[in-house]
Formats: C-alpha cells, sequence, structure tokens
C-alpha cells in the first residue's frame, strides 16, 4: 500500500529538472511565528548576503502540523521545497514516508563536510536511526523550564529553587501564604513538559517498544506508571486554587510577565520573548530546571523542536545548494547568533562552548539559560529518554489532553481518563501499523 507521500513522490519524480542557472534556487518551508519567524528569515538573509552561488527562498506556510499537510498536497503538484523544518513528533511518519532524502545519504553522496560528531548526541537521538544515522539536520532545538518570579520566591523566602515535585508543592503555598500571589502558577495541561519531561527525566515509558523506537507494534503505557500520580498532584493544586488554569499559552505568559503569577511552565525557546515582555513590566525573572521527584536522580531531559529534512525529486544542484545550507547553519557564529535571537540553545558542541568561553552565560541577562544545555546533558540517555517514535502521535496527544480535562473538571478520575486515553490512542496506533504493514523503522 503506498501512503500519500508515496504516491506524491513518484508524481514528482518524473517532472522534468528545472533548466540550470547561473544561481541555485532553493526553498524552505518552516512552521516558527512571532519573533522566531523573524530569526528563520534572518538567518536565510544571511546565508544569501554570504555567498552569490545559491540563493534561498523561506517561507512560513502555517503551523507545524499545517506545513506537514501542506507538503503532502505540494507532492501532488511538484510544487514542494527542497527543506522542510517538521517538529519532532513527526520524525517516525517522515522515516517512513520514501518522501525524503536521509540526511547522511545526502553528505556522504555529495561528499559534503558535515561533522556528526559537533552535534549535541543528545539532540541527534530523536532524529537518528536504529544505528545512530542522522535522518535530518537538528536545527531549533529546546527543551522545557520553570520560569520564576525571583523577587516573589524571595518574598516567599526562598534563595533558590526547589529540586524535587514535593518541595514545589511546598513552594506554592508559601507563595501563596508567605508572598501573598493568589496566582502562585499560571498552569494548564502541557503534555510536553507534563508528560514527555517527566517521563524522560524518571526514565519511564511512554509507550513499549522503547517509546515506538524498536517497533510500529507498540502501544501507550501511560496508565502504568508515576505519570498517573504526577498529574493527580497538578490536579491538586488546581483543586486547592494554587494555579490559575488558562489553555490559552499567551494568557499564561501574560500573566507572567504583568507580575499576576509568580511561575509558569515554558520552552527555553520563549526566553528572549519573555525578556522582552518583562522588560515592559519591570517584572525580574529568570529559569529553573524542571523538578523531579524526591528519591530520584534525574536523567536527561527530553529535546524538542524540530529538523530539517531533505525532500526527494530534486536535481544534484540542487542538493548541493542544500548542503552548502546545511553547513552555513551548523558554523558556530551562525549558532550562537541563533541562539542568543531565539532562546533555543545551540545544537552543535563547539557554538556551546564557544559561548560558556566567551562568558556568554554569566551576563545579568542571560543567566541560567544554560541550565537547559545542562538538563539535556545529566546523566547518560537511555532508550526511553531518547524521544517518542509514535505513529498519529499528533491525534494521540490530543487525546490524552482531551481525557485529562474530564478529570479537571471532575467527571473521572485521572486513572480513568488515561485508561481510556490509552485504549483510544492504541487504536490509532494499530491504524499506523497497519498503514505501514510489513515496514520496519530504520
Amino acid at each position: 500500500m503506498k501512503t500519500v507521500f508515496q504516491a506524491a513522490i513518484l508524481g514528482a519524480a518524473v517532472l522534468p529538472a528545472a533548466p540550470a542557472a547561473a544561481q541555485t534556487e532553493i526553498s524552505m518551508w518552516f512552521g516558527l511565528g512571532g519573533r522566531l519567524q523573524d530569526e528563520v528569515l534572518a538567518q536565510c538573509d544571511r546565508f544569501n548576503a554570504a555567498q552569490s552561488e545559491v540563493r534561498i527562498t523561506c517561507s512560513r506556510e502555517g503551523t507545524y502540523d499545517e506545513i506537514l499537510q501542506k507538503a503532502i498536497a505540494a507532492y501532488r503538484t511538484g510544487n514542494h521545497p527542497q527543506i522542510l523544518q517538521v517538529v519532532d513528533r513527526g520524525t517516525g511518519t517522515m522515516m517512513l514516508s520514501d518522501a525524503v532524502v536521509p540526511a547522511h545519504e545526502l553528505v556522504a553522496t555529495y561528499g559534503l563536510n558535515v561533522d556528526w560528531n559537533d552535534y549535541f548526541r543528545v539532540i541527534g537521538n530523536y532524529y537518528a536511526d536504529s544505528e545512530g544515522n542522522y535522518w535530518a539536520f537538528p536545527f531549533n532545538s529546546s527543551t522545557a523550564m520553570v520560569y520564576y518570579n525571583t523577587d516573589a520566591l524571595a518574598a516567599a523566602g526562598y534563595t533558590s529553587f526547589p529540586r524535587t515535585w514535593e518541595e514545589f508543592d511546598q513552594l506554592l503555598v508559601d507563595l501563596r501564604d508567605k508572598a501573598g500571589f493568589s496566582c502562585p502558577l499560571a498552569w494548564s495541561i502541557d503534555l510536553w513538559s507534563d508528560m514527555e519531561q517527566f517521563s524522560a527525566i524518571h526514565n519511564i515509558p511512554v509507550a513499549t517498544q522503547n517509546n515506538g523506537y524498536a517497533g510500529l507494534d507498540a502501544e501507550l503505557v501511560i496508565n502504568q506508571t508515576p505519570f498517573v500520580a504526577h498529574m493527580e498532584r497538578q490536579l491538586g493544586w488546581y483543586r486547592d486554587g494554587l494555579v490559575k488554569y488558562d489553555p490559552a499559552f499567551d494568557a499564561r505568559r501574560s500573566m507572567f510577565v504583568n507580575g499576576e503569577c509568580a511561575m509558569f511552565f515554558d520552552s527555553i525557546a520563549g526566553y528572549t520573548s519573555a525578556q522582552d515582555l518583562a522588560a515592559e513590566t519591570g517584572v525580574k525573572w529568570t529559569v529553573a530546571e524542571l523538578p523531579h521527584n524526591a528519591g530520584v536522580t534525574p536523567i536527561n531531559n527530553l529535546v524538542g523542536g524540530a529538523a530539517l529534512w531533505t525532500m526527494k525529486g530534486f536535481t544534484e544542484e540542487e542538493y548541493r545548494a542544500v548542503g552548502a545550507f546545511y553547513a552555513f547553519l551548523a558554523e558556530p557564529e551562525q549558532q550562537k547568533l541563533w541562539s542568543d535571537g531565539t532562546g533555543y540553545f545551540p545544537v552543535t558542541v563547539q557554538a556551546y562552548e564557544d559561548l560558556v568561553a566567551e562568558g556568554y552565560y554569566q551576563r545579568p541577562e542571560n543567566l541560567n539559560r544554560d541550565l537547559a544545555v545542562k538538563s539535556l546533558l545529566r546523566g547518560e540517555p537511555t532508550d526511553l529518554s531518547k524521544g517518542i517514535r509514535l505513529g498519529n502521535y499528533v491525534e494521540i496527544r490530543n487525546i490524552i489532553t482531551e481525557e485529562l480535562q474530564k478529570a479537571l473538571t471532575g467527571d473521572v478520575t485521572v486513572q480513568a481518563a488515561l485508561d481510556t486515553a490509552v485504549e483510544r490512542s492504541n487504536i490509532l496506533l494499530r491504524r499506523f501499523e497497519d498503514t505501514y504493514a510489513g515496514r520496519t523503522l530504520p
């Protein structure tokens, strides 16, 4: 059975090659918006200004999920880009699509100068096959952090941020009772930090088959792990009036930067945006690593973000141009500019070490930003902390959130909500397995 991607790429392959031109034209579709969109466009402009052989056109074509659907449609007419930004949760789908040129094959085929060892391996794990070969080039990489009001914590009597969730429970109470915050935490159900990060840090599974890496027959097991108690804890905060619930991210961030709420959870990629917004209100803040359960030795946080995938159906000249763009992005100076402008951390070791040596993270405006990288490098990654590679994962995340919201309103218990979520999600996993019957993940 051919997938939509497979059928589309077969059609695209018979299109005539574009006539040779003095300057090779390539394009990239991406899904970042707001300030991050501006930084992507600036990066593309820097590449175009740095040389004259290649010109890249970078365009935002919707959200992460929208551009993936748009790319499928574009194959039918041969109007797909050479480079497609795909969110981490789409990795398995891309690997099985037969629509991409794996990154390691691109490098080997065209003799491109890429030092794979310079990429942080904990980041590359999300986009690598079972033999460690990269299928995509890591691009915007992040992890989850706690953003907190430093004056609020001082008023509550704290000189450092809690390391365990048990201590975090008490912090919420102290922010209310000692610091006078009616909103200790702006909160919503967020599976990236609540489920994925929590599970990785505690080395517990989200699904069987090493979270899907080892086979398409994976099944969700989140109703059988400490994740159940973790969500019961958070719903307890809600029932006790220790959080202000709002599913809209912008609203939660606004409550934090305006000083209404003392904390909220966000990606490190939100650092520069929070910096800009808080500068207008005068709120003093910084970031901390996500807590862990007492008695647990935490391992690495899970990387989040997206990678750049190279699509089939183009000429050698175009692929060499794509390779030149990737090499430019990996240059230490470009990585440093990207990290500074966005909040994402560098994906290469050299760029990160340069920033450390330059004292970048010791500057007052950048204090604690390096905690994001340190949390990724904490401990040795295991088969359960590399990532999650499940089919139909966008829909599965929606199902889990939907069922947990029923627990939030008191209609069901957390256990019952997750039991139902697992049952519904496993149906989708079997559909994905049937779609790719006879196939295995690389």
